[in-house]
């Protein structure tokens, strides 16, 4: 093991031409279709794209869609990608991911979305026009991106990072990790925030250190209906200290909000390694299809998501 003078000494100089040089190399290699969206064009006008290097961390409340939000980015890329589904089964993530695009290829018909309670309980298995709706779908959605990294046990931030250098090793451009409180933080070294300060710090690090973007999904504490702040994420603050963007997902879902109201969507940027990217962006959420439409899309109210289980009653 090396001692710290001799680690020291490992350190180099760089002049600050050198630097400029790197960063004119750099830019003038950049290719805007190179560059990973966001999945919407509004929110790439915004915050520029997702670059090597930068940590992404998506909050929201339970069930608010952060996880549909961010396994969409995941879905659109052209690029090379990985995730590290730690909260559901991979088996559970193409359910939603399969009755989303059945929704989409709906809507593009002018059909209803099938119920979901119908569908994830397979009442709608032995219907001929439903099995054909579900191969178009899966048809749609193969491809050899994103690679699941299917993990037994808890997930820890050494095993995280090895694997994180070898996704980079096999050309992996993207990684999501869904999401920060399933690591194994119960370790007996340090507070749960100091440990979580130490996991944000190492995932920033192999991000530079591998040329990866990484996006991570993080909890917020109990909010009791407030709007999030930089402050509301689950245990730490340096959670949003190490991040390169912060993105908040807020939507109203206090009892007796409207119909209109509760799928209004608020993508709130307090944190942005973009010039200006702090701010707030307000769409709408279409339940049907899991996407989220700017406000000069949105001509034709909100949907309507078929919640009963008379299936008689659908445009099949």
């Amino acid at each position: 093991m090396k001692t710290p003078t001799e680690k020291a000494l490992d350190i180099q100089s760089i002049s600050k031409a050198k630097v400029i040089h790197l960063a004119y190399d750099e830019l003038m290699a950049t290719k805007p279709e190179e560059i990973i969206s966001y999945g919407y064009q509004w929110l790439d006008d915004k915050l520029s794209g997702i670059f090597p290097g930068q940590l992404v961390l998506v909050g929201g409340e339970s069930g608010v869609g952060k996880s549909l939000f961010v396994i969409g980015i995941v879905y659109k890329c052209k690029k090379p990608t990985a995730v590290f589904v730690l909260e559901e089964r991979l088996e559970d993530y193409g359910k939603k991911a399969l009755y989303f695009e059945i929704g989409k290829i709906r809507k593009s018909e002018s059909k209803k979305q099938y119920p979901w309670n119908a569908y994830v309980r397979g009442e709608l298995n032995g219907d001929p026009q439903f099995q054909e709706f579900v191969a178009r779908a899966h048809e749609n959605m193969k491809g050899d991106y994103p690679k699941f990294q299917k993990m037994d046990g808890m997930a820890t931030i050494d095993v995280l990072e090895e694997r994180l250098r070898q996704l980079s090793w096999l050309g992996i451009k993207l990684v999501l990790i869904d999401h920060l409180h399933y690591f194994d933080l119960m370790t007996k070294e340090s507070s749960k925030a100091d440990y979580i300060e130490h996991i944000m710090i190492r995932l920033r690090m192999a991000a530079i250190k591998f040329n990866l973007a990484i996006i991570i999904v993080a909890h917020y504490r109990k909010l009791n209906g407030n709007r999030p702040t930089l402050d509301s994420f689950k245990d730490s603050i340096s959670i949003v200290q190490n991040a390169s963007t912060v993105i908040n997902i807020w939507r109203n879902r206090e009892e007796g909000a409207d119909e209109k109201e509760k799928y209004k969507t608020q993508f709130i940027i307090p944190k942005s390694r973009d010039l200006g990217g702090e701010g707030k962006i307000e769409v709408s959420f279409d339940p049907n299809t899991g996407e989220y439409v700017s406000p000069d899309q949105w001509k034709f109210g909100v949907p309507v998501v078929e919640t009963n289980r008379d299936l008689s009653t659908l445009d099949l």
